[in-house]
């Protein structure tokens, strides 16, 4: 009963499942999303919103209790909880299966943006549900092939009727140009390789990578947040410090974009490192030492 549609970025993917579910019925739907979801997923809920059918709750994806007292006293008739996969400023999971087990328990629809999770989550790449052992056809899905995949375009994985639905109410899938054939081409590529062998071993090398980058980064000035994906923040606190540190790495050849509000909120700003499978050994230990370096001699803010 599953069913998917190809869109030509996440964030068109986002904008257009979250326009299409909030046109459901003749009354509200009400909508659920993580506090540090991303902006496709914020700015889809805002067009919604602009519809005159959404009602809008925050909830903190750290502790569920709150969004479990929101539920039990909605009484709408439609509900859709969003969140993302893996957040992509901080690098932590989405708790699925307790997002599920609340979806089942208050009829409500779990809609996961898995940008970061597609190709790297799982045995076999297909992203967090596979990594949680999760499955219901209450799920929607939206994996995208900017990240792991190496091409451009996203996907919705959704029950069948779900999908009808998103073909007749989904505006920017209906008046979009389709993707061309040698995309396409090279999408079934891209999931052969990450499905197989060669994709396998890729993905226990990125783990073998952020292992060692957890147990190397030693320095205490600046706070790695704990990730296990391959988002490893750097929380560096002020706007100056960030794009301070960001510039004395680059004069060591280490590119670590810094983050700052309204990225991120404000006193949070941070580097947003990303690594892969490519990197090696000997690039990972230097940046420990440059950073250990740095940190007694990058001059305070």
């Amino acid at each position: 009963n599953v069913r998917a549609l190809f869109f030509s970025t996440g964030y068109v993917a986002n904008l257009s499942v979250i326009t299409a579910l909030g046109l459901i019925g003749k009354k509200k739907i009400s909508i659920y999303s993580a506090a540090l979801n991303h902006a496709s997923l914020i700015d889809g809920i805002r067009l919604a919103r602009g519809q005159g059918s959404v009602d809008l709750h925050l909830f903190d994806h750290h502790h569920l209790e709150a969004l479990d007292d929101i539920l039990r006293n909605d009484s709408a008739p439609h509900k859709l909880i969003v969140i993302d996969g893996v957040f992509s400023m901080d690098g932590d999971l989405a708790p699925v299966q307790e997002l599920l087990h609340l979806a089942n328990q208050y009829d409500a629809l779990l809609m996961i943006d898995d940008a970061h999770g597609f190709g790297v989550l799982g045995k076999h790449g297909y992203g967090i549900l596979e990594d949680e052992e999760a499955c219901s056809d209450r799920i929607i899905y939206i994996g995208t092939l900017g990240k792991a995949a190496g091409l451009n375009g996203a996907f919705v994985c959704a029950h069948e009727k779900i999908i009808a639905w998103l073909i007749q109410k989904a505006r920017p899938y209906i008046y979009s140009t389709a993707s061309s054939p040698a995309l396409a081409f090279a999408v079934l590529h891209s999931i052969s390789l990450m499905e197989g062998k060669k994709g396998q071993e890729l993905r226990a090398r990125l783990q073998q990578n952020i292992a060692l980058w957890k147990k190397e980064s030693t320095f205490t000035r600046w706070k790695r947040l704990e990730s296990d994906t391959a988002i490893q923040p750097i929380m560096v606190g002020s706007n100056e410090t960030a794009l301070r540190l960001a510039r004395a790495l680059d004069q060591f050849g280490y590119w670590i974009p810094a983050i700052r509000p309204p990225t991120v909120p404000k006193g949070k700003a941070r580097l947003r490192m990303t690594l892969s499978a490519a990197h090696t050994k000997e690039q990972i230990q230097g940046l420990c030492n440059v950073l250990s370096e740095l940190e007694s001699s990058l001059p305070p803010s």
